[in-house]
């Protein structure tokens, strides 16, 4: 017999990318609360945590291809399942760790689903606005969402892969010299920062907050009830765009200071 207690006990809080100041959004609890409800009626089936992500995947496309047509019924049946496919990003992690299977694969899957699902909804809402309007203005705009959806959340992965090429060379003891003499040692990366930048900081991650994806579908679902998507794509084509150049910014200025100890097992004695 499937418990919703014991289905929560496989939340992983940490994870929630919409946390401010260690609090979950009303939106991020309202998932946390629909979440185990709906991980339990998967669990009374043989479907893993895995396929639920290929779902996902799945569902990104159907998504895109819906809204090419940018007919109003089918929009609103894209704005549905986006919905749906993003509450179910809630579920495959729940699904896999109550079975007691959870896996790097899945984590890999979880992040291609992310990496598609911005580009594909703003390429297909693009294709859509320029059908109905022929406008090179709104398709610009359309353009740089569906590419800047992508790129302001690669700059994290991008950051992080080049720490991992470097972690894997010293770890095959290659290039060993590289910490011959360097100091490690774990420092935040608001050390010695000012109070102001701090603010700032502060200020930008709570806008930034509401510009993260999960909360696109929010805005859709008004731009397609009272027709004015087009200029939602001029928004986030600009917002996204600035988002991106912030983010690439702050990751260059903070380095790798705070990560540096990790390196310490490879450094020559």
């Amino acid at each position: 017999m499937v418990v919703i207690k014991e289905i929560k006990g496989y939340f992983h809080f940490e994870n929630d990318i919409e946390n401010e100041g260690g609090k979950p959004s009303p939106l991020v609890k309202l998932n946390r609360f629909f979440a185990p409800y709906v991980a339990k009626l998967f669990l009374y089936t043989p479907i893993t945590g895995n396929q639920v992500s290929f779902l996902m995947i799945f569902l990104a496309f159907v998504i895109c291809v819906l809204f090419s047509f940018g007919k109003f019924w089918y929009s609103v049946t894209g704005v549905v399942l986006l919905f749906f496919q993003i509450h179910l990003d809630y579920i495959d992690g729940l699904i896999a760790r109550y079975k007691g299977v959870p896996s790097l694969r899945g984590v890999f899957l979880d992040l291609v689903m992310h990496s598609v699902t911005g580009p594909l909804v703003f390429m297909g809402l693009t294709v859509g606005v320029f059908k109905n309007t022929n406008s090179m203005f709104f398709l610009i705009f359309g353009m740089l969402a569906t590419i800047f959806s992508f790129l302001a959340t690669a700059v994290k992965d991008l950051k992080d892969e080049a720490f991992m090429i470097k972690l894997k060379r010293y770890a095959e003891g290659k290039r060993l010299y590289e910490l011959k003499g360097k100091k490690l040692e774990i420092v935040s990366p608001e050390e010695g920062k000012s109070k102001q930048f701090l603010f700032w900081k502060r200020s930008i991650r709570y806008i930034f907050l509401y510009l993260t994806f999960i909360y696109v579908p929010f805005v859709l679902i008004f731009s397609v009830l009272f027709n004015f998507t087009q200029w939602i794509l001029v928004f986030y084509g600009i917002a996204f765009s600035i988002r991106w150049l912030i983010i690439l910014i702050y990751e260059f200025d903070i380095d790798y200071k705070c990560l540096e100890f990790l390196f310490k097992p490879y450094k020559p004695k």
